[in-house]
């Protein structure tokens, strides 16, 4: 609905992952990390977010050059569960 205004909480999104150096080819001296991505259903208003449950992939690639960290996140997720 164009125009209207909601307040409340959206769905909720928890990345758990694994990660590591990498020490060899082109990402050398990179931290890289994989593991699954949750999305649970924590809308107050269904205009919010939808009530339904979702698993994923979630993988994650980082740089460091002296102050700055620079990378990629990226997952993807399905509904697994709800209405």
């Amino acid at each position: 609905m164009l125009g209207s205004e909601k307040l409340g909480l959206g769905p909720t999104g928890v990345v758990l992952k694994q990660d590591g150096p990498w020490t060899y080819g082109a990402l050398a001296n990179h931290i890289w990390g994989l593991g699954p991505a949750i999305l649970i259903p924590t809308a107050t208003e269904p205009l919010l977010g939808s009530e339904k449950l979702g698993l994923g992939p979630t993988g994650v690639v980082l740089k460091q050059d002296g102050p700055w960290t620079y990378g990629a996140l990226a997952n993807h997720i399905w509904s697994v569960a709800g209405d």
